[in-house]
């Protein structure tokens, strides 16, 4: 049920987004922006759209634009079975109201212009990590730790975009190639060893 109900709402999405203007269409500039099913981080989530992908916006509440029309959430048991991950429950505090919803974004992941395609021969990780110190002679070890830290959940694209990659560390006390760099929001910092390929938070 949840994969017919899943198929019928991404129609539903791709529609809005494929009959957008090009003065209505939006395009994703970050990593990717989570589908809310209310405009606050609070709502659940019920799926991404990721880099370069595009959506049309119907309307926008604080920060938050809704890129579908309102469907049914596919309510059992008093929760949505389109949320993924958070808050599932049917209310009206999850943005669910009759049975149906409309997903949102934050608008500061979208963008007027569609962003134009890594360049060639280099993918958008390598793009971020161009600028880290020593990058290439450290290229390999800076692109495999950034990989695992994605992987994990740890940091994201964004992150390490934000940060200009991997900064080597002054401090004696950690020895000779430890490079550092900072995830989360800016929130944690993350070390990796060049030596061993080891990476850590402490």
């Amino acid at each position: 049920m949840k994969t017919i109900s899943f198929a019928i709402a991404m129609s539903a999405a791709t529609l809005v987004s494929g009959s957008a203007q090009a003065e209505d269409q939006f395009w994703v500039k970050v990593e990717a922006v989570e589908r809310k099913a209310c405009p606050s981080v609070k709502c659940g989530t019920v799926g991404k759209l990721l880099f370069r992908e595009s959506a049309k916006v119907l309307e926008t509440k604080n920060g938050w634009g809704r890129v579908t029309h309102f469907y049914d959430a596919s309510c059992s048991g008093g929760k949505s079975q389109y949320v993924d991950s958070g808050r599932a429950v049917c209310d009206k505090t999850n943005g669910i109201v009759g049975g149906k919803f409309a997903e949102w974004v934050k608008l500061d992941g979208l963008s007027k212009d569609r962003p134009p395609k890594p360049e060639a021969g280099s993918s958008a990780i390598e793009q971020a990590l161009k600028d880290s110190d020593r990058y290439e002679e450290h290229r390999d070890r800076f692109l495999a730790a950034a990989e695992e830290l994605m992987v994990s959940g740890q940091c994201t694209l964004q992150d390490f975009i934000d940060e200009g990659g991997w900064m080597r560390s002054t401090q004696k006390s950690r020895g000779v190639g430890i490079y550092f760099t900072y995830c989360n929001g800016g929130a944690k910092r993350v070390y990796l060893d060049v030596n061993t390929g080891k990476v850590s938070t402490n």
